[in-house]
């Protein structure tokens, strides 16, 4: 995945190997709680001070059951939604690939998080994590990167069409954020209009 990714990921969505998918997508999930299994790192990363830290240790119970939940259940749940989203693009721009395969090279797209997430904890324990995300970038870009390739040697399809594929949902999201986020405004301009004036007549 790190010195031949195309080749490796072409090989993956062959073989097509879902479980050993769904074990890593599970260790992809777990491995964010290793910040929370030291103090000092928790201590490092949430900067809480010592009541507080006592609070958050009595609700840890709570935080591993969702955690663990969230890795076991909501991760395949969610990329099992990612992945047929994007093989049902492919197949609108008129290419036919398996549906299994791309699971499979979507999850092991996700390695580089692996490091990712071991260098967070690294910066967290040595109190440097609000430097976390310039460490974290390159491997989100990387992981993008690795992505477009699984889409593009699942369906053999170009680079081009690959990438739009993998951003037209990205680019979907963000413009009903947008809109949501307009309507919102707009609705709470409209109701403290009547409001303002009011309080302006006041004064």
């Amino acid at each position: 995945m790190i010195t031949r990714p195309k080749e490796t990921l072409k090989d993956i969505s062959e073989n097509k190997p879902i479980v050993q998918s769904l074990i890593l997508l599970v260790i992809l999930g777990l491995m964010p709680f290793m910040m929370f299994i030291n103090n000092d790192i928790l201590f490092n990363a949430a900067d809480l001070n010592p009541m507080e830290m006592e609070m958050f240790q009595r609700i840890m119970p709570a935080f591993f059951i969702f955690f663990v939940f969230g890795a076991m259940l909501l991760a395949p749940i969610f990329q099992f939604i990612s992945t047929g989203i994007y093989n049902l693009l492919s197949e609108f721009f008129g290419y036919e690939g398996n549906g299994k395969g791309l699971f499979a090279t979507l999850v092991f797209a996700s390695v580089p998080n692996i490091f990712a997430n071991i260098f967070s904890v690294i910066l967290a324990y040595s109190g440097a994590i609000s430097f976390s995300w310039l460490l974290t970038l390159p491997f989100t870009i990387w992981v993008i990167v690795l992505k477009i390739f699984a889409i593009r040697e699942n369906y053999s399809m170009s680079g081009g069409k690959a990438t739009l594929v993998y951003f037209i949902p990205v680019i979907v999201i963000f413009v009903l954020f947008i809109i949501a986020m307009i309507l919102m405004f707009t609705t709470i301009a409209s109701q403290m209009g009547p409001w303002m004036n009011e309080f302006g007549t006041t004064m």
